[in-house]
């Protein structure tokens, strides 16, 4: 629904979810190996990325035998990465680093008389060594493996289906005891049935996740799509369900750094690409890129066809109601409403003034306090209002030129919009005016 005040408050709003919609991706900028001759090697294979929030500490593999994987930590240096073979453990299955760097979980598979076994390991870091390594208990964490630590702890994993399990993505909050608890099912829609669904990508506030999904054959193929890389993001608590991100190989193993380059294994080396190559935005300056791109489309739009011309820039439902008690009366179409025949657009520009996942930050901004009092939009955490997580808040001076009557006129308003991200594009889901 979109809140509209004549005289004073100018509140869009609009709490439908999008349907579907393709991803708008550049399938022409290639991937590239990642740092040819120091990480990926023309002896081995490699695999199991991952990274700390900070962007300074790797783990990786390198192997022959799927199965017998060598673990290797690196660490940035100016101009390149120092590698170093990680001596807590010889071999592995695969492995992750916390996004403080301080704790490694990792899988291992074991062959004695015959009988093949696995288990789940905790390592925490201790100085400039590691302790030794702590078994996560219980059946679950047997059959787990291609893990992912969030920035709260929570532990992303897959789990199998040889226990009579039900296969997919688990998550394990932290114990409170230096461990985990029991895994448990994230949700069908990320891990549907028949579908063999692993390596868990969050993003930081876990809004995001990127998963890869294989082992789809017959019906349930034409109803979940090829295998590959697919983007599931949280609307109103729940997990919806995703999209594929074409432009990239299948692969067994992938991780998205700090700077929104997504690593992934292919033909035995680590590959990267700009994830903005594929219009996803995981961070914080990702996601604003990407809003200034739509600044720009907003501009052409409104030259063209004036306010209206804004609407595709929204959520494609709602209409307009005045604030307070929404009645029925008061709505009508978004586009009937924002047409206005009697200016002819010459141009629209957006200033930013402040921007973050964070409104308090963005109302104390120097610009935010600048603003007359009178000509402050009204703050969006003001008012009760169902928001998506994950979005960006924007504080903007929108400047409008037209001509009417012959007059070429300007005005300019300040607004806050709160920007979320659907389906690769960046939408606005609320607007705020004086």
């Amino acid at each position: 629904m979109i809140y509209f005040n004549l005289k004073k408050t100018f509140l869009l709003f609009l709490s439908s979810l999008l349907s579907l919609l393709s991803f708008a991706q550049n399938q022409s900028v290639a991937y590239t190996i990642f740092q040819p001759g120091v990480i990926s090697s023309t002896d081995y294979s490699e695999g199991s990325p991952g990274i700390t929030a900070d962007g300074q500490t790797m783990v990786f593999t390198r192997f022959t035998t799927y199965n017998k994987q060598v673990p290797f930590i690196a660490t940035k240096t100016r101009n390149s990465w120092s590698v170093k073979r990680w001596s807590v453990i010889d071999t592995l299955y695969n492995l992750a680093i916390s996004p403080d760097g301080n704790r490694i979980v990792y899988k291992v598979r074991r062959e004695a008389e015959g009988e093949v076994s696995y288990a789940t390991y905790q390592v925490d870091r201790s100085g400039e060594g590691w302790e030794q390594p702590r078994q996560l208990p219980g059946p679950l964490f047997v059959h787990a493996g291609y893990f992912r630590i969030a920035r709260d702890g929570t532990l992303y994993l897959y789990i199998n289906r040889l226990g009579g399990n039900k296969g997919g993505i688990y998550t394990a909050e932290p114990d409170g005891n230096g461990s985990y608890q029991t895994p448990k099912w994230l949700s069908d829609a990320v891990s549907p049935y028949y579908s063999t669904t692993y390596t868990p990508i969050p993003n930081a506030d876990e809004t995001k996740l990127i998963v890869n999904r294989a082992g789809l054959s017959g019906r349930s193929s034409e109803k979940l799509g090829p295998a590959g890389l697919y983007l599931h993001q949280k609307n109103h608590g729940q997990w919806d369900t995703g999209v594929r991100v074409t432009g990239i190989p299948y692969t067994y193993y992938a991780a998205v750094f700090p700077d929104d380059r997504l690593i992934f294994q292919h033909q035995g080396d680590l590959y990267q690409i700009p994830l903005r190559a594929t219009n996803i935005a995981y961070s914080e300056s990702s996601q604003y890129s990407q809003v200034v791109k739509q600044h720009t489309a907003m501009e052409q739009a409104y030259a063209k066809k004036g306010s209206i011309g804004l609407v595709d820039f929204y959520f494609k439902r709602g209409g307009f109601a005045r604030s307070g008690k929404v009645k029925a009366d008061y709505i009508f179409n978004l586009r009937k409403a924002l047409r206005d025949t009697t200016k002819s657009p010459i141009a629209f520009t957006t200033r930013t003034l402040a921007n973050g996942r964070d409104w308090n930050s963005v109302q104390k901004s120097t610009s935010w306090q600048q603003i007359p009092a009178t000509e402050r939009p009204v703050p969006l955490e003001d008012i009760d209002l169902n928001r998506d997580p994950g979005g960006l808040y924007e504080l903007a001076l929108e400047i409008r030129t037209y001509l009417q009557d012959g007059a070429r006129k300007a005005e300019q308003e300040y607004v806050i919009r709160y920007w979320i991200e659907q389906w690769g594009e960046q939408l606005i889901q609320v607007a705020s005016y004086p």
